[in-house]
This record gives structure tokens, C-alpha cells and sequence, in this order.
């Protein structure tokens, strides 16, 4: 048999096939990790995925140091994919959580610059420590409200 028509035969069966290119990739990640654990391909433990994620930091990190653009995009791909298994694994949304996770950051930012318009002052003039410390100040104040 031809090994071209074997691989479209294989193709065209796989348990993926109904999941759509035109999703947000962030629920299309988390459909096409959900059809693979179906068919049995999934971690068993949720610590299997921090163990992988930890792996595919560390590829990241090399990634950077080779400043290798290609490598890095691939590389930040594995780690966003992963964190959306992890996602899938803890039940949560990934997509839902990441919206979460841009508002709480918006909110801040937005205290954050409120500051800095009442100091007559502009945020790249403050340091990274200074940054830093005004950051945390405000996620205490924000969480006590």
C-alpha cells in the first residue's frame, strides 16, 4: 500500500477531525486535549502536567538563550498548550480563566496609573522596585475590598 494514502487514510479517521481550525486557540487547544483523553492519550495525574510544564519552561528558557525567534514561538506554544491541559485538568475553562485573569490585571493597572496621574507622575520614571512594590500594595488593597 502507498504510504501517502495510508497517512491520509489515517487522516481523515482521527478522533480530532470534528474540531474546528477557526476556534479561539485557547478552546480549541483545550477541545483537542479533551478528544485525545477520551481516546485515552491524557495524564493521569494532575502532576504529570505540572511535571511537563516545568519541562516545557525549561525549554523555553533555552529557547531564550539561544534567541532563537522560531524556537521561543514553539517553545511558548508547548507551555500555553499545557497550561490549557492543565486547565482541562483542574475543570476550569482556559479560556474563561484567562479573561478572568486579564480583567484582575486591568483593574490594577488601571490603580496603578491613577497613582501615578494623582503623584503628577509618570510610570516609567518609577523603578522596577518601586513598580513592584505599588503592585503588590494594591492587589492587598484590591482583595480587602
Amino acid at each position: 500500500m502507498n504510504k501517502e494514502i495510508v497517512n491520509k487514510e489515517i487522516m481523515d479517521t482521527s478522533a480530532l477531525d470534528d474540531i474546528p481550525l477557526a476556534l479561539p486557540a485557547l478552546t480549541r487547544a483545550q477541545k483537542l486535549q479533551s478528544h485525545a483523553a477520551n481516546e485515552g492519550f491524557d495524564w493521569r495525574h494532575v502532576n504529570s502536567v505540572f511535571d511537563k510544564l516545568n519541562e516545557e519552561i525549561l525549554e523555553l528558557k533555552q529557547a531564550i538563550s539561544n534567541n532563537n525567534k522560531h524556537e521561543i514561538e514553539d517553545e511558548m506554544g508547548d507551555c500555553l498548550f499545557t497550561l490549557v491541559n492543565l486547565a482541562r485538568h483542574l475543570d476550569v475553562d482556559a479560556d474563561s480563566c484567562l479573561r478572568l485573569g486579564a480583567s484582575k490585571f486591568e483593574r490594577r493597572f488601571r490603580l496603578v496609573e491613577m497613582h501615578h496621574q494623582q503623584n503628577n507622575q509618570k510610570i516609567s520614571d518609577s523603578s522596577d522596585e518601586e513598580l513592584e512594590a505599588l503592585w503588590q500594595q494594591i492587589k492587598t488593597e484590591v482583595v480587602k475590598k
